[in-house]
């Protein structure tokens, strides 16, 4: 059972692994100062062989235009991923939805704004479907010397 320290490593014997896969495709349009990209993300996460083994997918989707001679950078972008545990039958799914505006004033002063909204829903054998939605915001100044 568990692991053995040899040296200043330790050997996990009981067959945890992390795996991760994710595949994107981003166009850029320099001349129209227009940018896209979509994404497709799997994870797969081992603990042993009775443990909370778990499987997520998910995908997301953003666009971005520059105006105003590049001084104004828009954003909006989406996102959902769900995982599942067999061992508790826990299943997570949430969606996302993004949006910044950045403005640069006489190239030293950058204002920007960003904001996202998830939404989150969540079931398992001991807790029904149970849904959380909760958006931040931020404001943010930067000056370049």
């Amino acid at each position: 059972k568990g692991g053995a320290k040899q040296g200043t490593y330790f050997l996990d014997e009981q067959g945890s692994a992390f795996h991760n896969a994710n595949l994107v495709f981003f166009t850029l349009y320099p001349k129209k100062n227009t940018r896209w990209s979509a994404s497709l993300d799997y994870t797969s996460i081992t603990q042993g062989l009775s443990s909370n083994n778990t499987n997520s997918l998910g995908f997301s989707f953003s666009f971005g235009k520059k105006l105003f001679d590049k001084k104004l950078n828009l954003n909006i972008g989406s996102g959902y991923n769900s995982s599942y545990t067999p061992s508790n039958a826990t299943r997570i799914n949430v969606t996302n939805f993004k949006t910044s505006a950045g403005y640069t004033l006489f190239k030293k002063h950058v204002f920007s704004f960003n904001t996202i909204l998830q939404i989150q829903n969540r079931s398992s054998l001991t807790l029904p479907m149970h849904t959380r939605t909760f958006g931040i915001s931020s404001l943010n100044y930067n000056y370049s010397f």
